[in-house]
């Protein structure tokens, strides 16, 4: 089992971990630095734990998805 959580520009769930996996949607129009930085922090503690974590950006034409996911990926493995 695993929960999704879902940021859009309206609301955040809460990052609560249920089982093995979580899921991100990071579906905001716009990431700050500041904001990756808080979700790579989620992730090291999650992946800390031996647990997997997925993110996913929004995919809509125009947004910048993949600069925000190399960035996400840089934070998290320490890699910039």
């Amino acid at each position: 089992m695993a929960l999704c959580v879902a940021e859009t520009d309206e609301e955040t769930q809460p990052a609560d971990v249920v089982g093995p996996v979580s899921y991100l949607r990071l579906h905001k129009s716009r990431y700050a630095d500041e904001d990756l930085g808080r979700w790579a922090q989620w992730i090291g503690q999650r992946a800390g734990e031996g647990r997997n974590v997925f993110a996913y950006f929004t995919h809509e034409e125009g947004a910048p998805a993949t600069d925000y996911a190399r960035t996400l990926m840089e934070l998290v493995t320490g890699n910039q």
